[in-house]
């Protein structure tokens, strides 16, 4: 049963600069099932036996009725048989990542928290639940300090949550709410890699004539240093087929 096998979520990450992989999936437990302190349970190699399995994007009953945990909510009055309790605790989600090296920077890149989360990299808090809060809030996190060549473990302990006090979000009104509340981590996490300039927010502004016959088209980008030396990165694309731009951007 998923309840006695060891679940494992691996994810092979590359190396190239301005890679970013999706974390492929997560093993998930209550955290009054798991006694271990976050620095072990965030550790490269924690067995996860009794875990349950998740999907990359998965609120906690989700999982657990895929893998036969609780019936079907939405069969007969089933729902009235899922214990609103199981979900009045925190809950872990936990995952490995595998680098071949180190010579790139890593990023966590991720939203879609509900509500907020403590975020532990190999044994390591690098986020707290008051910073990791609100289920559209973006966030990145640098982890290369603490990334390593190999296998690596990142676990996210998702707090409870209460649409009444947390920003967080629902898909159809005219169903019942189901007993999680919506916890858990709905979009997908990314393991970026970089070097040592980072570009991030790339989009166009566009401008349209009243007369709807040309458009002025302006490209933001946020272009950050990663380094502690100056440099000159160079910001350049097309527009359609026949529109080229470059920028020259001293970074300090």
């Amino acid at each position: 049963s998923p309840r006695a096998a060891l679940v494992r979520a691996v994810t092979e990450v590359p190396g190239t600069p301005g890679s970013a992989t999706p974390l492929s999936a997560y093993a998930i437990r209550s955290t009054a099932e798991v006694s271990d302190a976050a620095a072990l349970v965030s550790a490269p190699g924690y067995r996860t036996t009794g875990w349950h399995p998740a999907g990359p994007r998965s609120t906690v009953l989700a999982a657990l009725v895929a893998d036969g945990t609780h019936p079907d909510p939405f069969h007969s009055t089933d729902q009235r048989r899922i214990p609103a309790a199981d979900f009045a605790v925190p809950w872990w989600f936990r995952a490995e990542f595998t680098v071949a090296d180190t010579a790139a920077r890593t990023y966590l890149d991720f939203s879609g928290v509900v509500s907020a989360a403590d975020v532990y990299v190999n044994g390591e808090q690098v986020a707290t639940a008051s910073a990791v809060a609100g289920a559209y809030t973006h966030h990145e996190l640098d982890v290369t300090a603490r990334v390593r060549a190999g296998t690596n473990a990142v676990a996210f302990r998702i707090r409870p949550n209460d649409p009444r006090k947390n920003l967080t979000m629902g898909w159809l009104d005219w169903l019942q709410p189901p007993p999680d509340e919506n916890m858990g981590i709905v979009r997908d996490v990314l393991v970026r890699r970089g070097g040592p300039v980072a570009l991030r927010d790339a989009h166009v502004v566009t401008d349209l004539a009243p007369s709807l016959a040309s458009a002025d088209l302006t490209v933001k980008a946020t272009v950050r240093n990663e380094t502690a030396e100056a440099r000159t990165a160079t910001v350049s694309g097309t527009i359609g087929s026949g529109i080229a731009f470059r920028r020259e951007v001293p970074l300090r």
